[in-house]
């Protein structure tokens, strides 16, 4: 986050005393460390995250560093349907360039949160919602990955009109698994050695190390 943002986001915020700012870089390394020194407690509320690039490697350290936020909201890779495991890998040097390279899909969110504990309670769009099943018990039901992005991504009749800008990876939408896989492999051929993507069943969790 640039200077003046962040200025204009402590402005905002000045009047709440309950409310603590970090302007730093967060990586899998330090996320667990960052929220210890801000006295965040292991089982808060609700956690948003959307760093545009290895959010699935900083998920993974948090909740094995023993983190449950009762909700957890995450930005996904729209643009990868599932069954699809896509993820961009980490790398301390490696920044969002702006295009459709970055983050994970849904697969790879709901394979890496899910089993920490949680269910999925919606996708919407390119964020998907996770709450912890301690308290969803005999309230909120879990949505297979398929279902949620069905109904919350690819069916939705404004997806086009408030996605513009995914017209040219659309037709990955309407293909087979194994032939949506081969077209991103070659789309992010500049990207090759930098991203994990295969055909996953979620037999088997993935394994963040």
């Amino acid at each position: 986050m640039d200077a003046e943002k962040f200025a204009k986001l402590a402005y905002a915020y000045a009047g709440f005393q309950n409310v603590r700012l970090a302007k730093c870089r967060v990586v899998p390394g330090n996320i667990a460390a960052l929220l210890v020194a801000y006295e965040v407690p292991t089982d808060f509320s609700i956690l948003n995250l959307d760093i545009d690039s290895y959010d699935l490697f900083v998920i993974c350290a948090m909740l094995q560093a023993g983190f449950r936020p009762k909700i957890i909201t995450m930005e996904i890779n729209e643009k990868l349907p599932p069954p699809l495991f896509f993820t961009v890998k980490y790398s301390p040097e490696w920044y969002w360039k702006g295009d459709h390279f970055y983050g994970c899909s849904a697969t790879a969110a709901a394979e890496t949160v899910k089993p920490f504990g949680y269910i999925i309670e919606s996708i919407k769009f390119n964020n998907i919602f996770f709450v912890r099943g301690d308290l969803a018990a005999g309230k909120i039901k879990d949505v297979p990955t398929e279902v949620a992005y069905e109904s919350g991504y690819r069916n939705r009749p404004d997806r086009k009109k408030l996605f513009p800008y995914n017209e040219d990876v659309d037709k990955a939408l309407d293909m087979s698994p194994t032939d949506a896989a081969d077209f991103f492999n070659n789309f992010f051929e500049k990207y090759r050695g930098r991203y994990e993507l295969e055909v996953r069943n979620g037999l088997s969790p993935w394994k963040c190390e």
